[in-house]
């Protein structure tokens, strides 16, 4: 940004030094006039402007110019410490401006409503297309759009002389106010630069320059217009009175420059050839302020790291710089630390096709074999295309598992069940369908956990700091308790596990471990027919919670055992052959694979629950179930 405000106000300061020597005092106010306006423009076009060139580099170039692999450049921490202090200057920076803008935004805005509270305050009166706006205070004559404003008292005893009514009527007839708009709204917006106030004072006196050319073209006097001037206006009016900003008035400091350009005729030669040199002052303008980048396009495939799309271009070059390292590096002696990798990947995701198509290759890793080190930890990235990026390469979903069985292909699939997490990265608009095939596919691997993150799970629910302390308080009291001996109370174990179920993932980890209730104790077999006393005694009822005295030769026979509750393994496939349905963590999957969740997770909770069309549902879940009463 300050190279190009630099850049910009070099322009600037060309463009009016060329005006002051070369235009300013000809007689050419027309084009002197579209000169200006232009030069204020191009002078923020031209250091925008891009030139791009291809350059060839040899591949041996590049490979020789690639840094050791794991070497860290000794300007990375400087770049770092330098980024940080400048983001804090830039700040400050910033709210300074931000204050100018405010300012002069006010200031703008209170001429704006000065100028329209005269109009509607004072009496008017319109003749052709001016309204005349008669003031009572005693103002110089000014100019707005199609509004004069003019001293009541002069003007209806006639003192105002009609050369200088000519001359007001010239700026509206002209429209010279749309030019002091535009130059007021620079203003505002570049309040910090000292040639916008030069580029202001110029195009306003060449405003006075076209004014009084139609005055004179008018009467073809120019002394009587300009006696006419000074025994109108003094130095001490001026002194004393002053006219809205935004409005085109009189400047008494001008007189002396204006009576001189009054007298200037310039001649068709000199207006050609003063014009012309327009052309090239601009053109060495843009040959010297303008930006110009190479592009580098490399061997074999001739293709060039644009800067469209998605990925920007600081996290391109970063790209670039990465694959550049790793690509010089033969693939069996390439190792590519964690954190280079997820910025490689996490640019090559935010990259579209035709970015993909002109990057350097993407740099692959060499296979693991039999006997290395095992991977504890499978990273996989899913984009809004479905895209599959496994180990730094792209990887077609129906080539997933082949990947993946040669991945720690020396551990059993028990032993991939303790040691390896899986975590699918996905984006705002990944399919479901392919996560989903995903997720099934390191199932059948045996990952030990999968994990789904993604823009999604920043939108997860939470529970609040109240839920937090009470879930805590109550899962104290049961972790506390004996599980042979616990006192449970139902409405206190759904309070816990409702609040659970509110947690998002990090709450969960931090709060108090989810209470080990014991399992509910089985249906009591039917009662025994009670032996009813004769009906010579009376029967003393016991009281409440109380059980009856027994005779000591009467001892009642022991219950029979409970029978063998059934394993969850039989139970899903009874419910198979019901045509139950089964969910999985809230997705519907099939009875086989209902199966398969249950024999690879053997501490999965389990809840079966009749439903309206006849067919039980049944609900497997890592997490605790919440049963609704």
């Amino acid at each position: 940004m300050l190279v190009f405000l630099l850049k910009s106000t070099a322009c600037l300061v060309i463009f009016l030094s060329f005006y002051k020597l070369v235009l300013e005092k000809e007689s050419i106010h027309q084009f002197k006039r579209f000169f200006l306006l232009g030069a204020l423009i191009a002078s923020f076009l031209i250091p925008a402007v891009v030139f791009t060139e291809y350059v060839d580099v040899p591949e041996q170039i590049v490979l020789s110019a690639s840094p050791i692999a794991g070497e860290i450049p000794s300007t990375a921490t400087e770049q770092v410490v330098a980024e940080k202090s400048y983001f804090d200057w830039e700040i400050g920076l910033w709210l300074v401006y931000s204050i100018g803008v405010i300012g002069f935004g006010i200031r703008f805005l209170r001429n704006l409503t000065q100028i329209a509270l005269r109009i509607r305050k004072n009496p008017k009166f319109k003749e052709n297309f001016i309204t005349r706006v008669l003031l009572r205070q005693s103002l110089p004559p000014h100019t707005f759009f199609n509004y004069i404003f003019l001293n009541q008292r002069q003007f209806e005893e006639k003192h105002i002389p009609q050369e200088v009514l000519l001359h007001e009527e010239t700026h509206a007839k002209q429209r010279h106010s749309l030019d002091i708009l535009f130059i007021e709204m620079a203003q505002v917006i570049l309040w910090f630069n000292p040639i916008i106030y030069l580029f202001k004072s110029s195009i306003k006196l060449n405003h006075e320059f076209l004014a009084d050319r139609a005055v004179i073209n008018g009467n073809h006097d120019h002394s009587h217009y300009q006696n006419t001037i000074l025994s109108y206006l003094s130095h001490g009016s001026f002194e004393q009175h002053q006219s809205t900003g935004i409005a085109n008035a009189i400047n008494y400091s001008s007189i002396k420059k204006r009576f001189t350009v009054m007298k200037t005729n310039t001649s068709r030669k000199s207006f050609v050839l003063r014009s012309l040199l327009v052309l090239p002052l601009t053109a060495l303008l843009l040959f010297g302020f303008s930006e110009k980048r190479q592009i580098e396009k490399w061997d074999p495939t001739e293709k060039v790291l644009t800067l469209d799309g998605n990925a920007s271009p600081s996290d391109l070059k970063t790209y670039h710089e990465l694959a550049k390292k790793y690509n010089a590096i033969p693939i069996e002696q390439r190792i590519i630390p964690l954190e280079d990798l997820k910025e490689l990947e996490r640019i090559y995701r935010k990259m579209d096709e035709t970015q993909k198509e002109n990057a350097l290759p993407f740099p692959e890793c060499s296979p693991k074999e039999e006997g290395q080190k095992t991977i504890e930890f499978i990273e996989i990235f899913i984009n809004n295309n479905g895209k599959l990026v496994f180990q730094s390469n792209i990887v077609p979903l129906e080539d997933l598992k082949e990947m993946l069985s040669k991945v720690n292909e020396h551990l059993s699939f028990d032993q991939r069940k303790k040691v390896v997490r899986s975590v699918i990265q996905v984006e705002a608009q990944t399919p479901k369908n392919v996560i989903q095939q995903v997720d099934k596919i390191l199932t059948e691997y045996g990952s030990a956990t999968i994990n789904i993150v993604g823009p999604e799970t920043s939108m997860q629910s939470s529970a609040t700091r109240g839920e937090m302390k009470e879930y805590n308080a109550l899962a104290k009291k049961y972790n506390a308790m004996d599980r042979n001996h616990m006192v449970i109370k139902k409405q206190e174990v759904n309070r816990l596990k409702e609040i659970y179920g509110k947690m998002s993932k990090k709450q969960q980890e931090d709060a108090e471990p989810f209470p080990n209730f014991p399992p509910p104790p089985p249906a009591p077999d039917a009662p025994e027919p009670v032996q009813h006393a004769p009906a010579t005694e009376a029967a003393i009822p016991s009281p409440p919670g109380v059980m009856p005295a027994q005779e000591p030769n009467s001892a009642l026979p022991a219950p029979p055992p409970p029978p063998e509750p059934k394993s969850p393994l039989e139970h899903i496939k009874e419910m198979a052959g019901k045509g139950a349905t089964f969910m999985h963590n809230g997705k519907e999957i099939t009875a086989k694979e209902a199966i398969r969740v249950l024999e690879n997770n053997k501490r999965i909770n389990v809840d079966s629950r009749g439903s309206d069309s006849g067919k039980p549902i049944v609900k497997l879940s890592t997490e605790p179930i919440v049963i609704e009463n």
